[in-house]
């Protein structure tokens, strides 16, 4: 198994997901249209992925033996991988390739809370993503970019609408409000309120939920040892 997980051609590597597809109910009409009309633009987001995934693969090879066996596995990847083919957002893409590899890490993942993390990335765009992520450390993420840093500034009182402009200055209010309210619904936030005043330590809050860490950590690629 570890031999046929190191191919040398884009290609080759499409095997991999060829054979993963067979274990599915496909037909072959379905197979051909898969096959020979998708857009080339997707056929090269399909190569990088796997070529990616290569990569990831070779360092766990012992794991993916063991994961190629377990149909959930082979479920979310299927699942994963076809939804990394609607999006041309690098980062989106990544977010779909950390699913599939923490939960091959992980030895007994939460079947139903990886199924229900999966269905919310695909609602879910870059700037939700980007918005989780600042609000489970807003300061550690102000730290690590400083041009937002900058803009924010020091506040005695405000809203966590300051934050945001501090850090996403590209995109309008409305579009904003829309994805806090999202992120809300999705159970991932808590209390993004727009509206809210409150003092700079309130600002800073982390306001994502134990569900939304749980989220946070199955969409971020893992550390390579």
């Amino acid at each position: 198994m570890a031999t046929d997980l190191k191919p040398t051609t884009p290609d080759k590597v499409f095997s991999v997901t060829k054979s993963l597809a067979n274990l599915l109910p496909v037909t072959g009409m379905l197979a051909t249209l898969v096959d020979e009309f998708i857009p080339s633009e997707v056929n090269t987001r399909r190569d990088s992925l796997l070529l990616k995934l290569e990569k990831d693969f070779e360092e766990l090879p012992e794991r993916v033996e063991e994961a190629l066996k377990e149909p959930f596995f082979i479920s979310i990847f299927m699942q994963a991988f076809r939804s990394s083919m609607a999006t041309e957002k690098e980062e989106k893409v990544d977010v779909y390739r950390a699913i599939i590899l923490n939960t091959l890490i992980e030895q007994t993942p939460d079947k139903d809370e990886v199924e229900i993390m999966l269905k919310t990335t695909d609602s879910l765009t870059p700037l939700h993503i980007k918005l989780i992520k600042l609000f489970e450390n807003p300061p550690k993420y102000l730290e690590e970019n400083l041009d937002a840093k900058e803009r924010f500034g020091n506040v005695s009182m405000g809203g966590i609408g300051h934050l945001i402009r501090a850090c996403f200055p590209n995109y309008s209010q409305d579009l904003i409000n829309v994805a806090l309210r999202d992120i809300n619904n999705s159970g991932i936030g808590n209390g993004l309120d727009n509206a809210a005043t409150m003092t700079e330590s309130g600002i800073l809050a982390c306001r994502i939920t134990e569900f939304g860490k749980r989220y946070i950590k199955l969409i971020t690629l893992p550390q390579k040892s």
